[in-house]
Protein backbone atom coordinates (compact mmCIF):
# COMPACT_ATOMS: atom_id res chain seq x y z
CA UNK A 1 0.00 0.00 0.00
CA UNK A 2 1.46 3.35 -0.99
CA UNK A 3 1.59 6.36 1.21
CA UNK A 4 -0.85 8.20 -0.98
CA UNK A 5 -3.58 5.55 -0.75
CA UNK A 6 -3.40 5.16 3.03
CA UNK A 7 -5.23 8.43 3.82
CA UNK A 8 -8.01 7.49 1.41
CA UNK A 9 -8.44 4.12 3.06
CA UNK A 10 -8.51 5.69 6.49
CA UNK A 11 -11.15 8.18 5.40
CA UNK A 12 -13.28 5.41 3.92
CA UNK A 13 -12.98 3.30 7.07
CA UNK A 14 -13.89 6.31 9.18
CA UNK A 15 -16.96 6.96 7.07
CA UNK A 16 -17.99 3.30 7.31
CA UNK A 17 -17.54 3.35 11.08
CA UNK A 18 -19.69 6.46 11.41
CA UNK A 19 -22.38 4.95 9.18
CA UNK A 20 -22.48 1.75 11.20
CA UNK A 21 -22.74 3.74 14.39
CA UNK A 22 -25.64 5.71 13.01
CA UNK A 23 -27.47 2.47 12.13
CA UNK A 24 -27.22 1.22 15.70
CA UNK A 25 -24.36 -1.22 15.12
CA UNK A 26 -21.97 -2.23 17.94
CA UNK A 27 -19.26 0.19 18.91
CA UNK A 28 -16.57 -2.45 18.45
CA UNK A 29 -16.19 -5.83 16.80
CA UNK A 30 -17.55 -6.93 13.51
CA UNK A 31 -19.92 -4.53 11.73
CA UNK A 32 -23.25 -6.03 10.58
CA UNK A 33 -23.95 -6.40 6.90
CA UNK A 34 -25.63 -3.34 5.30
CA UNK A 35 -28.84 -5.22 4.48
CA UNK A 36 -29.12 -6.55 8.05
CA UNK A 37 -28.62 -3.04 9.39
CA UNK A 38 -31.36 -1.70 7.12
CA UNK A 39 -33.76 -4.51 8.17
CA UNK A 40 -33.02 -3.83 11.80
CA UNK A 41 -33.71 -0.12 11.37
CA UNK A 42 -36.97 -0.74 9.46
CA UNK A 43 -38.19 -3.20 12.09
CA UNK A 44 -37.50 -0.98 15.05
CA UNK A 45 -38.58 2.43 13.70
CA UNK A 46 -42.41 1.87 13.41
CA UNK A 47 -42.57 0.54 16.92
CA UNK A 48 -40.74 3.55 18.29
CA UNK A 49 -43.01 6.18 19.78
CA UNK A 50 -42.83 9.64 18.26
CA UNK A 51 -40.23 11.54 20.30
CA UNK A 52 -41.17 14.65 22.12
CA UNK A 53 -39.73 17.95 20.91
CA UNK A 54 -37.44 18.07 23.92
CA UNK A 55 -35.78 14.68 23.08
CA UNK A 56 -35.77 15.03 19.29
CA UNK A 57 -32.13 16.09 19.21
CA UNK A 58 -31.04 12.96 21.06
CA UNK A 59 -33.07 10.51 18.96
CA UNK A 60 -31.32 8.16 16.53
CA UNK A 61 -32.92 9.83 13.56
CA UNK A 62 -31.63 13.19 14.68
CA UNK A 63 -28.09 11.90 15.21
CA UNK A 64 -28.30 10.03 11.94
CA UNK A 65 -29.31 13.23 10.21
CA UNK A 66 -26.32 15.14 11.60
CA UNK A 67 -23.92 12.31 10.77
CA UNK A 68 -25.29 12.10 7.29
CA UNK A 69 -24.74 15.77 6.67
CA UNK A 70 -21.20 15.57 8.03
CA UNK A 71 -20.46 12.53 5.94
CA UNK A 72 -21.81 13.93 2.72
CA UNK A 73 -19.86 17.12 3.14
CA UNK A 74 -16.54 15.53 4.12
CA UNK A 75 -16.45 12.45 1.96
CA UNK A 76 -16.51 14.21 -1.43
CA UNK A 77 -13.88 16.71 -0.36
CA UNK A 78 -11.58 13.97 0.91
CA UNK A 79 -11.90 11.96 -2.24
CA UNK A 80 -11.43 15.03 -4.39
CA UNK A 81 -8.28 16.04 -2.51
CA UNK A 82 -6.72 12.60 -2.78
CA UNK A 83 -4.78 11.89 -6.00
CA UNK A 84 -5.38 8.78 -8.01
CA UNK A 85 -3.27 5.73 -7.03
CA UNK A 86 -1.49 3.36 -9.37
CA UNK A 87 -1.79 0.57 -6.79
CA UNK A 88 -4.52 -1.76 -8.03
CA UNK A 89 -4.99 -3.64 -4.75
CA UNK A 90 -5.21 -0.50 -2.76
CA UNK A 91 -7.66 0.97 -5.25
CA UNK A 92 -9.84 -2.10 -5.13
CA UNK A 93 -9.75 -2.05 -1.37
CA UNK A 94 -10.70 1.61 -1.18
CA UNK A 95 -13.37 1.10 -3.83
CA UNK A 96 -14.80 -1.81 -1.85
CA UNK A 97 -14.82 0.25 1.31
CA UNK A 98 -16.48 3.17 -0.47
CA UNK A 99 -19.06 0.81 -1.96
CA UNK A 100 -19.85 -0.59 1.47
CA UNK A 101 -20.15 2.93 2.80
CA UNK A 102 -22.55 3.90 0.01
CA UNK A 103 -24.64 0.77 0.57
CA UNK A 104 -24.77 1.51 4.26
CA UNK A 105 -25.77 5.08 3.49
CA UNK A 106 -28.56 3.88 1.15
CA UNK A 107 -29.80 1.43 3.75
CA UNK A 108 -29.79 4.09 6.43
CA UNK A 109 -31.62 6.51 4.11
CA UNK A 110 -34.24 3.89 3.28
CA UNK A 111 -34.75 3.15 6.97
CA UNK A 112 -35.08 6.85 7.76
CA UNK A 113 -37.57 7.43 4.93
CA UNK A 114 -39.55 4.38 6.02
CA UNK A 115 -39.57 5.65 9.58
CA UNK A 116 -40.54 9.15 8.44
CA UNK A 117 -43.27 7.72 6.19
CA UNK A 118 -44.80 5.71 8.99
CA UNK A 119 -44.62 8.72 11.27
CA UNK A 120 -46.33 10.84 8.63
CA UNK A 121 -48.97 8.13 8.18
CA UNK A 122 -49.57 8.18 11.90
CA UNK A 123 -49.85 11.95 11.80
CA UNK A 124 -52.27 11.76 8.86
CA UNK A 125 -54.35 9.09 10.55
CA UNK A 126 -54.39 11.18 13.68
CA UNK A 127 -55.36 14.27 11.69
CA UNK A 128 -58.13 12.47 9.80
CA UNK A 129 -59.47 10.96 13.01
CA UNK A 130 -59.30 14.38 14.61
CA UNK A 131 -61.04 15.84 11.57
CA UNK A 132 -63.76 13.22 11.78
CA UNK A 133 -64.18 14.05 15.45
CA UNK A 134 -64.38 17.75 14.70
CA UNK A 135 -66.82 17.17 11.82
CA UNK A 136 -69.09 14.94 13.85
CA UNK A 137 -69.04 17.05 16.97
CA UNK A 138 -71.01 20.00 15.53
CA UNK A 139 -73.60 17.66 14.02
CA UNK A 140 -74.19 15.86 17.30
CA UNK A 141 -74.23 19.06 19.27
CA UNK A 142 -76.46 20.82 16.75
CA UNK A 143 -79.03 18.07 16.40
CA UNK A 144 -80.81 18.75 19.72
CA UNK A 145 -81.02 22.47 18.97
CA UNK A 146 -82.94 22.43 15.65
CA UNK A 147 -86.50 23.31 16.66
CA UNK A 148 -87.35 24.48 13.17
CA UNK A 149 -86.45 21.14 11.59
CA UNK A 150 -88.23 19.21 14.33
CA UNK A 151 -91.33 21.34 13.88
CA UNK A 152 -91.33 20.79 10.14
CA UNK A 153 -91.18 17.01 10.51
CA UNK A 154 -93.61 16.88 13.40
CA UNK A 155 -96.78 14.92 12.74
CA UNK A 156 -100.09 16.71 12.54
CA UNK A 157 -102.03 17.01 15.79
CA UNK A 158 -104.34 14.20 16.75
CA UNK A 159 -107.81 14.59 15.20
CA UNK A 160 -110.42 16.41 17.24
CA UNK A 161 -113.14 13.90 17.98
CA UNK A 162 -116.63 15.36 17.86
CA UNK A 163 -119.08 14.20 20.49
CA UNK A 164 -121.78 13.44 17.96
CA UNK A 165 -121.49 10.98 15.07
CA UNK A 166 -122.09 13.87 12.76
CA UNK A 167 -120.29 17.16 13.28
CA UNK A 168 -122.85 19.50 14.80
CA UNK A 169 -122.47 23.12 13.83
CA UNK A 170 -122.35 24.27 17.46
CA UNK A 171 -119.72 21.71 18.53
CA UNK A 172 -116.76 23.35 20.26
CA UNK A 173 -113.71 21.82 18.55
CA UNK A 174 -111.16 24.13 20.17
CA UNK A 175 -110.82 26.58 17.30
CA UNK A 176 -111.70 30.27 17.05
CA UNK A 177 -115.39 29.58 16.41
CA UNK A 178 -117.86 26.83 17.29
CA UNK A 179 -117.60 24.00 14.83
CA UNK A 180 -114.04 24.96 13.81
CA UNK A 181 -110.90 23.04 14.80
CA UNK A 182 -107.47 24.67 15.32
CA UNK A 183 -104.99 25.14 12.49
CA UNK A 184 -103.97 21.85 10.80
CA UNK A 185 -106.03 19.81 13.29
CA UNK A 186 -108.27 17.41 11.37
CA UNK A 187 -111.82 16.75 12.52
CA UNK A 188 -112.48 13.08 13.16
CA UNK A 189 -115.64 12.26 11.21
CA UNK A 190 -117.24 9.18 12.67
CA UNK A 191 -120.27 9.48 10.41
CA UNK A 192 -120.18 6.66 7.83
CA UNK A 193 -119.25 7.87 4.38
CA UNK A 194 -122.52 8.48 2.57
CA UNK A 195 -123.39 6.59 -0.58
CA UNK A 196 -124.09 9.47 -2.93
CA UNK A 197 -125.67 8.42 -6.23
CA UNK A 198 -123.70 10.07 -9.01
CA UNK A 199 -126.02 9.48 -11.93
CA UNK A 200 -127.67 11.18 -14.83
CA UNK A 201 -131.25 11.92 -13.83
CA UNK A 202 -133.94 10.79 -16.26
CA UNK A 203 -135.64 13.65 -18.14
CA UNK A 204 -139.06 12.81 -16.69
CA UNK A 205 -137.60 13.21 -13.20
CA UNK A 206 -136.17 16.62 -14.08
CA UNK A 207 -139.26 18.22 -15.56
CA UNK A 208 -141.94 19.64 -13.26
CA UNK A 209 -144.86 17.35 -12.66
CA UNK A 210 -147.85 18.09 -14.91
CA UNK A 211 -150.86 19.78 -13.40
CA UNK A 212 -153.22 17.03 -12.30
CA UNK A 213 -156.96 17.37 -12.68
CA UNK A 214 -159.10 16.02 -9.83
CA UNK A 215 -160.43 12.60 -10.73
CA UNK A 216 -164.24 12.21 -11.15
CA UNK A 217 -165.88 10.14 -8.40
CA UNK A 218 -166.48 6.53 -9.29
CA UNK A 219 -169.67 4.67 -8.39
CA UNK A 220 -169.33 2.30 -5.48
CA UNK A 221 -168.84 -1.27 -6.53
CA UNK A 222 -171.59 -3.69 -5.39
CA UNK A 223 -170.57 -5.91 -2.54
CA UNK A 224 -170.27 -9.63 -2.96
CA UNK A 225 -172.90 -10.27 -0.27
CA UNK A 226 -175.48 -7.99 -1.88
CA UNK A 227 -176.24 -10.43 -4.70
CA UNK A 228 -176.71 -13.40 -2.41
CA UNK A 229 -178.81 -11.66 0.22
CA UNK A 230 -177.17 -13.89 2.82
CA UNK A 231 -176.80 -11.16 5.38
CA UNK A 232 -179.63 -10.99 7.89
CA UNK A 233 -180.57 -7.72 9.56
CA UNK A 234 -178.71 -7.25 12.83
CA UNK A 235 -176.27 -9.99 12.03
CA UNK A 236 -172.59 -9.57 12.71
CA UNK A 237 -171.56 -10.66 9.21
CA UNK A 238 -169.82 -8.39 6.73
CA UNK A 239 -171.78 -5.34 5.66
CA UNK A 240 -172.15 -4.02 2.16
CA UNK A 241 -169.78 -1.15 2.84
CA UNK A 242 -166.99 -3.32 4.25
CA UNK A 243 -165.15 -3.91 0.96
CA UNK A 244 -165.17 -0.21 0.15
CA UNK A 245 -163.76 0.77 3.54
CA UNK A 246 -161.06 -1.85 3.35
CA UNK A 247 -160.11 -0.65 -0.10
CA UNK A 248 -159.78 2.94 1.15
CA UNK A 249 -157.53 1.77 3.97
CA UNK A 250 -155.03 0.22 1.60
CA UNK A 251 -151.85 2.35 1.02
CA UNK A 252 -152.23 4.56 -2.02
CA UNK A 253 -149.34 5.58 -4.25
CA UNK A 254 -148.16 9.06 -3.28
CA UNK A 255 -148.61 11.74 -5.89
CA UNK A 256 -146.67 15.01 -5.92
CA UNK A 257 -148.75 18.16 -5.71
CA UNK A 258 -149.05 20.20 -8.87
CA UNK A 259 -146.32 22.87 -9.04
CA UNK A 260 -147.52 26.44 -8.76
CA UNK A 261 -144.65 28.18 -10.55
CA UNK A 262 -141.55 29.92 -9.18
CA UNK A 263 -141.29 30.51 -5.46
CA UNK A 264 -141.34 34.13 -4.36
CA UNK A 265 -139.66 34.97 -1.08
CA UNK A 266 -141.48 37.30 1.23
CA UNK A 267 -139.60 40.59 1.75
CA UNK A 268 -139.05 40.06 5.48
CA UNK A 269 -136.38 41.16 7.92
CA UNK A 270 -135.10 38.03 9.64
CA UNK A 271 -133.66 40.11 12.46
CA UNK A 272 -137.22 40.60 13.71
CA UNK A 273 -139.23 37.91 11.89
CA UNK A 274 -139.24 34.23 12.84
CA UNK A 275 -137.32 33.02 9.79
CA UNK A 276 -136.08 29.49 9.15
CA UNK A 277 -134.16 27.98 6.23
CA UNK A 278 -134.58 24.48 4.83
CA UNK A 279 -131.37 23.15 3.26
CA UNK A 280 -130.76 19.95 1.29
CA UNK A 281 -127.35 18.33 0.74
CA UNK A 282 -125.70 15.76 -1.55
CA UNK A 283 -127.91 16.19 -4.62
CA UNK A 284 -129.12 16.51 -7.18
CA UNK A 285 -130.59 13.02 -7.33
CA UNK A 286 -133.55 11.22 -8.80
CA UNK A 287 -135.84 12.45 -5.98
CA UNK A 288 -134.86 16.12 -6.29
CA UNK A 289 -137.49 16.82 -8.97
CA UNK A 290 -140.29 15.59 -6.74
CA UNK A 291 -138.98 17.74 -3.90
CA UNK A 292 -139.00 20.78 -6.18
CA UNK A 293 -142.63 20.01 -7.00
CA UNK A 294 -143.50 19.99 -3.29
CA UNK A 295 -141.63 23.25 -2.61
CA UNK A 296 -143.26 24.92 -5.60
CA UNK A 297 -146.73 23.83 -4.57
CA UNK A 298 -146.12 25.07 -1.01
CA UNK A 299 -144.34 28.24 -2.16
CA UNK A 300 -141.38 27.48 0.11
CA UNK A 301 -137.88 28.58 -0.93
CA UNK A 302 -134.96 26.33 0.00
CA UNK A 303 -131.19 26.10 -0.41
CA UNK A 304 -129.51 23.19 -2.19
CA UNK A 305 -125.86 22.37 -1.46
CA UNK A 306 -124.98 20.29 -4.49
CA UNK A 307 -122.12 17.84 -5.09
CA UNK A 308 -120.08 18.87 -8.12
CA UNK A 309 -120.01 15.45 -9.79
CA UNK A 310 -123.79 15.24 -9.83
CA UNK A 311 -124.22 18.87 -10.83
CA UNK A 312 -121.96 18.35 -13.83
CA UNK A 313 -124.09 15.42 -15.02
CA UNK A 314 -127.40 17.22 -14.45
CA UNK A 315 -127.19 20.87 -15.45
CA UNK A 316 -130.93 20.96 -16.27
CA UNK A 317 -131.78 20.17 -12.63
CA UNK A 318 -129.44 22.89 -11.39
CA UNK A 319 -131.06 25.35 -13.80
CA UNK A 320 -134.53 24.36 -12.57
CA UNK A 321 -133.54 24.95 -8.92
CA UNK A 322 -132.51 28.52 -9.68
CA UNK A 323 -135.41 29.18 -12.03
CA UNK A 324 -137.92 28.21 -9.33
CA UNK A 325 -136.47 30.64 -6.78
CA UNK A 326 -134.09 28.47 -4.78
CA UNK A 327 -130.51 29.13 -3.77
CA UNK A 328 -127.75 26.81 -5.03
CA UNK A 329 -124.64 26.33 -2.89
CA UNK A 330 -121.34 24.46 -3.15
CA UNK A 331 -120.91 21.12 -1.33
CA UNK A 332 -117.51 20.14 -2.85
CA UNK A 333 -116.93 17.97 -5.90
CA UNK A 334 -116.40 14.49 -4.36
CA UNK A 335 -117.67 14.99 -0.77
CA UNK A 336 -114.36 14.51 1.13
CA UNK A 337 -113.43 15.60 4.65
CA UNK A 338 -111.78 18.90 3.74
CA UNK A 339 -109.69 19.00 6.94
CA UNK A 340 -107.67 16.02 5.70
CA UNK A 341 -106.75 17.69 2.38
CA UNK A 342 -104.06 20.15 1.41
CA UNK A 343 -104.98 23.73 0.63
CA UNK A 344 -104.56 23.02 -3.08
CA UNK A 345 -106.90 20.06 -2.93
CA UNK A 346 -109.52 22.09 -1.06
CA UNK A 347 -109.36 24.78 -3.73
CA UNK A 348 -109.75 22.16 -6.44
CA UNK A 349 -112.85 20.64 -4.77
CA UNK A 350 -114.56 24.01 -4.46
CA UNK A 351 -113.48 25.42 -7.82
CA UNK A 352 -114.58 22.32 -9.76
CA UNK A 353 -118.05 22.45 -8.22
CA UNK A 354 -118.27 26.17 -8.82
CA UNK A 355 -117.50 25.57 -12.50
CA UNK A 356 -120.11 22.81 -12.78
CA UNK A 357 -122.85 25.01 -11.30
CA UNK A 358 -121.90 28.00 -13.43
CA UNK A 359 -121.98 25.80 -16.54
CA UNK A 360 -125.72 25.39 -15.84
CA UNK A 361 -126.14 29.16 -15.92
CA UNK A 362 -126.32 29.54 -12.12
CA UNK A 363 -124.03 31.47 -9.80
CA UNK A 364 -123.43 29.43 -6.61
CA UNK A 365 -123.53 31.16 -3.25
CA UNK A 366 -121.78 29.98 -0.05
CA UNK A 367 -120.12 26.64 0.72
CA UNK A 368 -121.08 23.84 3.04
CA UNK A 369 -118.16 21.61 3.99
CA UNK A 370 -118.99 17.89 3.85
CA UNK A 371 -119.76 16.60 7.35
CA UNK A 372 -119.44 20.21 8.54
CA UNK A 373 -115.74 19.44 9.08
CA UNK A 374 -113.84 22.72 9.32
CA UNK A 375 -110.54 23.91 10.73
CA UNK A 376 -108.69 27.21 10.49
CA UNK A 377 -106.69 26.03 7.48
CA UNK A 378 -109.84 25.22 5.50
CA UNK A 379 -111.41 28.55 6.43
CA UNK A 380 -108.25 30.40 5.37
CA UNK A 381 -108.34 28.59 2.02
CA UNK A 382 -112.01 29.40 1.52
CA UNK A 383 -111.17 33.02 2.31
CA UNK A 384 -109.23 33.22 -0.94
CA UNK A 385 -112.08 31.91 -3.11
CA UNK A 386 -115.12 33.75 -4.46
CA UNK A 387 -118.59 32.98 -3.09
CA UNK A 388 -117.04 30.76 -0.41
CA UNK A 389 -118.60 31.85 2.87
CA UNK A 390 -119.12 28.73 5.02
CA UNK A 391 -122.57 27.69 6.23
CA UNK A 392 -123.29 24.78 8.57
CA UNK A 393 -126.62 24.17 10.39
CA UNK A 394 -128.46 24.35 13.69
CA UNK A 395 -130.88 21.42 13.23
CA UNK A 396 -129.52 18.04 12.10
CA UNK A 397 -132.44 15.78 11.22
CA UNK A 398 -130.13 12.78 10.64
CA UNK A 399 -132.51 11.73 7.88
CA UNK A 400 -129.68 9.89 6.13
CA UNK A 401 -129.40 7.54 9.11
CA UNK A 402 -132.90 6.56 10.18
CA UNK A 403 -134.71 7.08 6.83
CA UNK A 404 -137.92 7.75 8.71
CA UNK A 405 -140.25 10.68 7.86
CA UNK A 406 -141.60 10.59 11.40
CA UNK A 407 -138.15 10.92 12.96
CA UNK A 408 -137.24 13.69 10.55
CA UNK A 409 -140.30 15.63 11.65
CA UNK A 410 -139.53 14.94 15.32
CA UNK A 411 -136.00 16.34 14.93
CA UNK A 412 -137.37 19.54 13.38
CA UNK A 413 -139.94 19.93 16.16
CA UNK A 414 -137.23 19.51 18.80
CA UNK A 415 -134.59 21.80 17.27
CA UNK A 416 -136.37 24.57 15.37
CA UNK A 417 -135.55 28.09 16.57
CA UNK A 418 -135.93 31.51 14.94
CA UNK A 419 -132.94 32.01 12.63
CA UNK A 420 -132.41 28.26 12.39
CA UNK A 421 -130.93 26.32 9.48
CA UNK A 422 -132.33 22.81 9.01
CA UNK A 423 -130.15 20.08 7.44
CA UNK A 424 -131.78 17.41 5.24
CA UNK A 425 -130.75 15.37 2.16
CA UNK A 426 -132.76 15.34 -1.07
CA UNK A 427 -131.18 12.08 -2.31
CA UNK A 428 -133.47 10.07 0.01
CA UNK A 429 -137.10 9.47 -0.92
CA UNK A 430 -138.05 9.28 2.78
CA UNK A 431 -136.81 12.83 3.25
CA UNK A 432 -138.98 14.09 0.42
CA UNK A 433 -141.89 12.23 2.01
CA UNK A 434 -141.28 14.12 5.29
CA UNK A 435 -141.11 17.64 3.80
CA UNK A 436 -144.90 18.37 3.59
CA UNK A 437 -145.33 17.56 7.28
CA UNK A 438 -142.22 19.60 8.19
CA UNK A 439 -143.58 22.62 6.30
CA UNK A 440 -146.99 22.28 7.90
CA UNK A 441 -145.56 22.14 11.41
CA UNK A 442 -143.24 25.11 10.99
CA UNK A 443 -146.00 27.21 9.50
CA UNK A 444 -148.20 26.38 12.45
CA UNK A 445 -145.41 27.71 14.68
CA UNK A 446 -145.33 31.03 12.82
CA UNK A 447 -142.12 30.55 10.83
CA UNK A 448 -141.38 32.20 7.50
CA UNK A 449 -139.31 30.19 5.03
CA UNK A 450 -136.33 31.88 3.42
CA UNK A 451 -133.04 30.94 1.74
CA UNK A 452 -129.71 30.88 3.55
CA UNK A 453 -128.56 34.15 2.02
CA UNK A 454 -131.72 35.88 3.28
CA UNK A 455 -131.48 34.46 6.79
CA UNK A 456 -127.76 35.18 7.24
CA UNK A 457 -127.56 38.45 5.35
CA UNK A 458 -124.61 37.00 3.42
CA UNK A 459 -121.50 35.21 4.72
CA UNK A 460 -118.08 36.59 3.80
CA UNK A 461 -115.51 34.19 2.39
CA UNK A 462 -113.33 32.74 5.13
CA UNK A 463 -116.08 33.02 7.76
CA UNK A 464 -118.67 30.50 8.91
CA UNK A 465 -122.11 30.52 10.46
CA UNK A 466 -124.63 27.94 11.57
CA UNK A 467 -127.70 30.14 12.07
CA UNK A 468 -129.32 33.36 10.91
CA UNK A 469 -129.80 36.91 12.06
CA UNK A 470 -132.56 36.42 14.60
CA UNK A 471 -131.38 37.12 18.17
Amino acid sequence: MTSTSRPRLCAALLALTLALGACGGPDGGDAPAPQAAADSAAATSPATDTPSPESASSSPSASGGSTSSAMTSSAPSTSAAAPQSDDTGAGQESTSAATHAEEAEDARGAAESSSAGSAEGQDERGSSAEGRQDASAPASSASPSRPGADARTQDRPAPVVAQDRGVPAAQDLGGPKPGVAPEDTPVAVTTPKPVIPVERIAPQDVRPAPVQQPASPRPAAPSASAGTGATAPGSSGPSASAPASSASAAPQPSTAPAPAGPVRQAPVDCAVTRCIALTFDDGPGRHTGRLLDVLSAEQVPATFYVVGQSAKLNPAMIARMAAEGHQVGNHSYTHPNLTTLTAGQVRQEIAATDAAVRAAGVSPSTVRAPYGALNESVLATLGGLPRAGSVTWSVDTRDWEHRSPAQTLAAVKAGARPGGIVLMHDIHSTTVDAVPAVIAHLRSEGYTFVTVDRITGGVAAGHTTGSGLHP
